[in-house]
């Protein structure tokens, strides 16, 4: 069950009234729920709900993409972040991670961008062959 509600994901990040934020808030949980089950008793109540609406602003700023500037005359603007960034691509998943004690989000996140590379290492466990 979320922790956060509609109106404190609002006091964080401008909404569009048209987009409905429980998927957003719901996608938050999920992860909350996982880096409370990590590190139980770790957080208290009160910072796992500001975690949620955090990491729920962040989803929602992937959705209606945030400025980073703009301009009126020119009609040009520039967005925040880039695609396979992550929480870091937005400052709600940057401050969502500082808010995180137990670190699962920076590790989580520093996964998905690696895309789950691992580094191989061989050896010769046989004998020398010219012995």
């Amino acid at each position: 069950m979320a922790r956060t509600r509609d109106d404190e994901v609002e006091q964080l990040i401008e909404v569009d009234d048209a987009i409905n934020l429980s998927s957003f808030i719901d996608t938050a949980s999920a992860l909350v729920d996982r880096v409370d089950a990590y590190s139980p008793g770790l957080m208290s109540t009160k910072t796992l709900t500001l975690l949620e609406a955090w990491l729920a602003a962040h989803f929602y700023a992937l959705r209606d993409q945030q400025y980073s500037s703009r301009s009126t005359q020119g009609a040009s603007g520039s967005f925040q972040g880039q695609t396979g960034m992550g929480l870091t691509s937005t400052f709600y998943g940057q401050t969502a991670m500082r808010l995180d004690a137990s670190g699962l989000l920076a590790k989580m996140d520093k996964e998905a961008i690696e895309g789950g590379k691992r580094k191989i290492k061989v050896g010769w466990l046989g004998t020398d062959p010219e012995a």
